[in-house]
């Protein structure tokens, strides 16, 4: 077809192939990979996203922020890796690189990540203990009974406060608001967060296990 064009389009027309093979030929192997199954990738993002939705859905436990947590840690991080190897072999030098604007915003996720980290400390350092069911453990009346929740009796945020007579004050993630603050109750909790895995009211013998 090309063959019977203008001698000037011929041109412009092997000019643009040849610019196309060119930046065919300047891509990253793994940017090549990338364009070639973006869909499957996608898929498979998704799976990931709704396997974390599950877990947050039929699993009441810690269990449920160790699976999406770990998904979720180990996508960013290894997006990081691959966008950054593209992003390396693109630059001119290395210095291109490191004032670049992938470099920023590396830092930015990785300021996010390590606060998220920070904040939530107490709950990673409790993960051995939850899973070895090495609990601090209160029995008795406790010297007050609070409660805090947000939109709903069951919110997001909702919880109930032990507040012992050492000054702990212990967290049941949700709402009991039957109980008696003159009971006596036996109280399992985590060493470093203070969350509340087990409750039992040793008067009426009910159990709470935390959510």
């Amino acid at each position: 077809m090309s063959k019977f064009l203008p001698a000037s389009e011929r041109q412009t027309e092997k000019t643009q192939q040849n610019q196309q093979t060119e930046s065919e030929h300047d891509k990253h192997p793994l940017q090549k990979f990338t364009d070639r199954h973006v869909r499957k990738l996608g898929l498979l993002l998704l799976g990931g996203l709704a396997m974390c939705l599950l877990s947050f859905v039929l699993l009441d436990d810690i269990t449920a922020t160790v699976i999406s947590g770990s998904f979720m840690l180990l996508f960013f991080l290894g997006y990081m890796v691959w966008s950054n190897v593209i992003a390396a072999y693109r630059a001119k030098n290395w210095k291109d690189y490191v004032f670049s604007r992938k470099m920023a915003a590396n830092l930015f996720v990785l300021l996010i990540i390590t606060t998220a980290c920070y904040l939530g400390r107490n709950d990673l350092r409790d993960i051995p203990h939850y899973y070895q069911k090495d609990f601090n453990v209160f029995t008795g009346v406790p010297q007050d009974i609070d409660y805090f929740h947000a939109t709903s009796s069951r919110g997001p945020g909702s919880s109930t406060k032990f507040l012992l007579e050492s000054g702990e004050v212990l967290r049941y993630r949700g709402l009991i608001q039957d109980l008696d603050p003159e009971h006596a109750y036996k109280i399992e909790y985590l060493p470093h967060s203070k969350n509340i895995v087990f409750l039992t009211d040793l008067s009426t013998g009910q159990t709470w296990r935390m959510r």
